[in-house]
């Protein structure tokens, strides 16, 4: 079954951190990850997470997004949209998380921004995906925590009748494949091939949208393998 965990990048204030770590509670989440928190754990932690205390006992500090390799998928979230041409900014509406999230046996580490300021691009860059939550055009940012809460109750039903034990590949074994296909792209004699860095992205949302399991991503090294040989 899919595991979701919710990760908190550069948090700084306790009671969030706490409601966070409830609304984990509430929809069966995995794990909470604070990356590069601001702020420390307090009784304002404590008495905001009520029955997810758990989750604040048994957090994960790291320090960047790389440090979760052992997640099948990661998936911004982000209040500000891109225009027709920022891809990396081309978010679903978290009504339609179902759509990229992977099947089967997998983690996936929803990623929420600070407080202030959101994600950066170069933290977006490294997550698979961007969810957006539509809200009024006026006043489009929410709270931490509110955003956390829909977020994760959109993949709890994403996932709750999910099952089976098939292998999605971690984010390891991605970043491998997607190591390769750059370095095909960048070997290739070709004009079209202008900006590899987009190209490579959308590889890496193709692998997630398409649900691609260890063994048709081997046959993809397969492939690519040959195709570097042969340039």
């Amino acid at each position: 079954m899919t595991r979701f965990s919710a990760v908190l990048v550069g948090p700084k204030t306790p009671g969030n951190i706490g409601a966070v770590a409830r609304c984990l509670a509430n929809f069966n989440g995995d794990e909470l990850v604070l990356v590069n928190p601001r702020c420390d754990i307090t009784s304002r932690s404590y008495s905001r997470a009520r029955k997810g205390d758990r989750f604040l006992e048994n957090r994960r500090v790291v320090s960047s997004l790389d440090a979760l390799s052992d997640y099948n998928a990661l998936l911004a979230t982000t209040g500000l949209l891109g225009g027709p041409g920022n891809l990396r900014r081309q978010p679903v509406d978290s009504s339609s998380l179902a759509s990229v999230l992977p099947s089967g046996s997998s983690r996936v580490g929803l990623v929420f921004g600070r407080e202030d300021v959101g994600l950066e691009n170069d933290e977006i860059e490294r997550c698979d995906h961007v969810v957006h939550i539509p809200a009024s055009s006026r006043f489009p940012v929410m709270n931490l925590s509110h955003a956390a809460c829909i977020v994760l109750y959109e993949a709890y039903l994403a996932v709750k009748d999910w099952s089976g034990d098939e292998r999605h590949p971690s984010r390891e074994e991605k970043q491998a494949f997607l190591s390769l296909f750059r370095d095909v792209l960048e070997s290739v004699d070709d004009e079209t091939v202008t900006n590899p860095d987009e190209i490579v992205l959308a590889m890496r949302r193709l692998l997630v949208r398409g649900d691609v399991n260890v063994v048709e991503l081997g046959g993809l090294f397969k492939f690519f393998r040959r195709v570097q040989s042969d340039l």
